[in-house]
């Protein structure tokens, strides 16, 4: 059954209310919680690196190769795609270059087959990317308070995010004005946070503690 729009709400509303449970329990993931607490040392937080980098990476060329096959998304992946800011990062501190080629790649991501699913994809990784901004900050303890050596793929890009969310909301708004069956968004996108919650249980050891994968 579809989900009905009504008068004066918008989509984007819709999307996160439906899926504001998963949200949450990521934001609650210990790999997040460790950050905010100030529990990664330098090591640890290079993993937490190559393990984003394992994720993105693949999920970006899933999504581009999408987005050219749902000709009608008024959208771009250009300043979507940031995995390649994680390999700088990873570079900045230190990471060899064998390392960063053998990191672990998510092999288990959600299929985007249609202008619906692209949109539930994006709406979870671009939020994500968004949500990163808050980490900047954050990592001052880990990184030092001045610059962006460690850090760029949290960083703002100059206001960047704020354009590219003002985009989503507007190619999901004609979506949904054109008969586009917004519980398949949802759908799309709870798949999305189920992917990225699986991925990094993958690097939860009992204990609690950053299963090592930079050596």
């Amino acid at each position: 059954m579809g989900i009905r729009v009504r008068d004066r709400e918008s989509v984007r509303t819709i999307v996160r209310t439906a899926t504001e449970s998963l949200n949450e329990g990521l934001h609650r993931h210990w790999i997040f919680q460790d950050l905010l607490q100030r529990r990664h040392s330098l090591p640890r937080y290079r993993d937490l690196l190559l393990c984003f980098y394992g994720f993105h990476a693949p999920m970006e060329a899933r999504l581009a190769s999408a987005l050219s096959a749902c000709g009608r998304i008024a959208l771009t992946m250009n300043g979507r795609c940031r995995a390649h800011l994680l390999v700088k990062d990873l570079r900045d501190l230190g990471t060899g270059e064998a390392v960063i080629a053998e990191a672990p790649i998510c092999d288990r991501l959600p299929e985007i087959h249609s202008p619906a699913r692209f949109l539930g994809a994006l709406y979870v990784v671009d939020g994500f990317k968004l949500g990163g901004r808050f980490l900047y900050r954050q990592l001052d303890y880990l990184l030092g308070a001045h610059g962006g050596k460690g850090r760029l793929f949290f960083s703002d890009d100059a206001g960047a995010s704020h354009k590219r969310l003002r985009e989503y909301c507007a190619a999901l708004e004609a979506f949904a004005s054109v008969g586009g069956d917004v519980s398949k968004v949802v759908a799309s996108a709870r798949d999305t946070f189920s992917a990225i919650s699986d991925w990094l249980d993958r690097f939860s050891a009992p204990d609690d503690s950053l299963v090592s994968i930079s050596g």
